[in-house]
């Protein structure tokens, strides 16, 4: 009796260290995961705090000059209306020419405070300028976009990743790639002309309008788009669009240069 009573704590005892095992090997993937979804509400509930402050009155200001070697300029170009903040993106139109900031690239987005006559100001790197006469609304915008930086710094881009995931599972598995259409081919030649002439952020610009067009069908969008972030110094943005090329062609020729180029910007990012 005493030996069945034995073997049966010892069978307990053994399921017992296989289950917290499996317990304990659980949580890593499934905290990141859980860590990845809470980032990402917090960031969704900060975007919609900053589109109530929006309908503030803003006066928007946009750099002529975004040549990355050269001076900056700057000219009245709307208000508040002008911009749209989305999950995704913040989109402004001025002079029936849109322009697309993606979430994801605020991680590496240098925002600077302006006064300006009785006005406040908010710098969006080297894009735009909005400023109001409601100081305290502009110091909240200001917060509130250092808080999504922050975010995203903490678990840079992985939920961006993951929706990105299908989409190019999906294109690789096509006998057929989609073909570049004249629209997506017009942005991408101006973009490539921008980039000889060195003028990184008008570049920049011209691929993410080719990529708006559609994701899938000119890959190296996204490798160029790495290339030309980490010329303006956006590491984070850089190894992000590498990443998302590497999804699309993992067995391309330049695979393996294209991931040595995120071990490079890994090594220059400042923790």
């Amino acid at each position: 009796m005493k030996t069945i009573r034995l073997l049966i704590f010892l069978t307990f005892l053994l399921f017992s260290t296989i289950a917290n095992a499996q317990t304990d090997k659980a949580p890593a993937s499934t905290v990141n995961s859980q860590k990845s979804q809470s980032s990402r509400e917090e960031i969704n509930n900060t975007l919609a705090e900053i589109r109530e402050l929006f309908k503030n009155e803003f006066w928007i200001y946009t750099c002529d000059d975004k040549n990355v070697t050269g001076g900056r300029s700057y000219s009245m170009a709307g208000t508040q209306k002008n911009i749209l903040i989305l999950e995704d993106r913040i989109e402004y139109n001025f002079n029936d020419e849109k322009t697309i900031i993606y979430i994801s690239d605020l991680i590496d987005c240098n925002f600077q405070l302006y006064s300006f006559s009785k006005q406040r100001g908010l710098g969006f790197d080297r894009d735009f300028i909005v400023y109001s006469k409601a100081k305290k609304v502009v110091a909240k915008l200001y917060e509130d976009f250092i808080f999504i930086q922050k975010q995203l710094k903490e678990n840079p881009y992985y939920a961006e990743l993951a929706l990105f995931e299908p989409i190019a599972s999906q294109y690789r598995a096509l006998t057929i790639k989609p073909a570049v259409s004249e629209e997506q081919r017009k942005y991408i030649v101006q973009a490539n002309s921008f980039n000889q002439q060195k003028t990184y952020y008008k570049s920049i610009e011209l691929y993410n309008k080719a990529i708006e067009v559609d994701q899938t069908a000119y890959p190296a969008a996204y490798s160029n788009l790495a290339l030309l972030s980490a010329q303006t110094g956006k590491y984070n943005t850089a190894i992000y669009q590498m990443k998302k090329y590497l999804l699309l062609e993992p067995d391309s020729a330049d695979a393996r240069s294209a991931q040595d180029k995120i071990y490079e910007w890994e090594a220059r990012i400042v923790k």
